[in-house]
């Protein structure tokens, strides 16, 4: 068991099921990248996409080892921004 520290809380959480959160993150970017092709999200709903985002900019890459699949995730993040380039110009939007 590892124990991570979220804000102030102490988990002890099961390696599978840290490996199992480590492969959603990949998965959630290519949710948000598909969404985010066919229509940009709303303000409200980027924003609460942002620290994903920019987590994974600021790592290159979120508990992938490998470069490929790290790289993978950094376009995705990448491509996922650049569908939204028009709402970051919205005072709306939390920077």
């Amino acid at each position: 068991m590892k124990t991570w520290v979220v804000s102030s809380y102490r988990l002890r959480i099961n390696s599978k099921i840290i490996l199992t959160m480590l492969d959603l993150v990949t998965r959630v970017l290519y949710r948000l990248r598909f969404l985010s092709e066919q229509r940009p999200l709303d303000a409200v709903s980027l924003a609460y996409c942002f620290p994903l985002l920019f987590l994974v900019l600021e790592k290159g890459g979120i508990g992938k080892s490998a470069a490929e699949e790290a790289d993978e995730q950094l376009i995705l993040a990448i491509e996922v921004l650049t569908f939204h380039t028009n709402s970051c110009k919205l005072l709306k939007v939390h920077r």
